[in-house]
């Protein structure tokens, strides 16, 4: 096995060949004197292995780049209003009533929000399964039979 995966060195020894290679400055070679490239260079013999393992030390600083700045957003226009004033106001004064409601709720009872929606949603689940889990029963209990009236027609 230890002859066919390269050493830790030898990769290392890769490594530096490639980034030296990065970078020495690349000349274009000419038309008429392109020749072919040589062969890179066989990498150093491994050296023996410390018994301490080695701890690579970084010797040229890398300088993070600074992130560009975020464009300032602008603020998008307004958009068109879909309601008339008249509705505009009475949404916006239910929604100063609930707020209102809410707070009362908040400050005489110590409410969260998790309790303000459970109370909220309590009469609609109600409704909901009240509406569809008769006839979802019903689908799965039609389905349970079908698979064991199946099941006793294959034996």
């Amino acid at each position: 096995m230890a002859d066919q995966e390269p050493s830790i060195e030898e990769i290392l020894a890769s490594i530096r060949q490639i980034i030296s290679d990065d970078d020495a400055p690349k000349e274009e070679p000419k038309a008429e004197e392109a020749a072919p490239p040589a062969p890179p260079p066989p990498p150093p013999a491994p050296e023996p292995a410390p018994a301490e393992e080695d701890v690579l030390e970084l010797t040229t600083p890398v300088e993070e780049p600074e992130p560009e700045p975020e464009p300032e957003d602008e603020e998008p226009a307004p958009e068109p209003i879909i309601f008339s004033e008249k509705a505009s106001d009475a949404t916006v004064g239910a929604f100063y009533k609930l707020a209102e409601t809410v707070q009362v709720q908040r400050s005489g009872l110590g409410l969260t929000l998790e309790d303000i929606v459970r109370d909220l949603m309590r009469p609609m689940l109600r409704e909901w399964i009240h509406d569809n889990v008769p006839q979802i029963v019903e689908r799965l209990v039609e389905k349970e039979l079908e698979k064991l009236s199946r099941r006793a027609l294959d034996e």
